[in-house]
């Protein structure tokens, strides 16, 4: 029922929001106050949680899946706040085949649009920060994900170690999360340990890190193979 009642809300806010048409102080305030009780109810549902990737039974992968729910203060039209549902995942990764670790960061941005539809925003601008530090450098693509939305691959050519020590460098981990859902807009961020209680995050988040560093042993192990290979063929 409550679902019901809010996406009915979101098709009403939305009606004169982002159309050529000039709304009146008084239906501006209305859209806001909708928008706010939108807000209030999906950002219950935010939540962080560790998953472990495996392929065959395998650890190939530690990931951090999100949802975030905020209000849109960067692309204001009309003064008016949109609220925009967001999902998404950070994930590092290890690659046996070509033996390097690589790391991808999804959002997928949701709004209701004049259309009375829930659009998928591919965000201009998507990025994320772990100590202060920006990934932007790691970079290699950004691609449509499946779902919709951005996807961001980092990968380096020292086989991913200097984004793998960037990652475990201080502890507890956390990452901050920008993006801008407009070209050249301002940045909208949050920190992934916002979207929990601390004491939970805590635990998420220690987690994630003994994931990567079973992903470490994983990856010293198969360099140690590598080696001793390497060894025998020059004998």
């Amino acid at each position: 029922m409550i679902k019901i009642l809010i996406v009915g809300l979101m098709l009403f806010a939305s009606v004169n929001t982002y159309s050529d048409k000039k709304i009146t102080v008084s239906e501006a305030n209305t859209l806001n106050q909708l928008n706010s009780i939108i807000y209030e109810s999906l950002i219950k549902e935010n939540f962080i949680k560790f998953n472990r990737l495996t392929r065959k039974g395998l650890l190939v992968g530690c990931e951090l899946e999100f949802q975030n729910t905020y209000r849109d203060t960067r692309g204001l039209k009309d003064s008016v706040m949109r609220t925009v549902f967001s999902a998404g995942s950070f994930s590092l990764s290890y690659d046996t085949d070509r033996h390097s670790f690589w790391v991808l960061l999804k959002i997928i941005p949701s709004v209701i649009n004049i259309k009375n539809e829930v659009e998928k925003i591919y965000p201009p601008y998507l990025d994320i920060f772990i100590n202060d530090e920006s990934f932007e450098k790691y970079k290699l693509n950004d691609h449509e994900c499946e779902m919709g939305g951005k996807c961001s691959f980092y990968a380096t050519k020292k086989l991913g170690v200097d984004l793998y020590e960037s990652i475990l460098k201080n502890q507890p981990f956390d990452g901050e999360v920008k993006l801008s859902l407009i070209k050249d807009g301002m940045d909208t961020s949050f920190k992934l340990s916002s979207l929990i209680t601390h004491e939970n995050w805590l635990k998420e988040s220690e987690k994630f890190t003994k994931c990567n560093l079973e992903l470490g042993d994983l990856a010293t192990n198969e360099f140690k193979q590598l080696l001793k290979k390497e060894d025998g063929i020059n004998k």
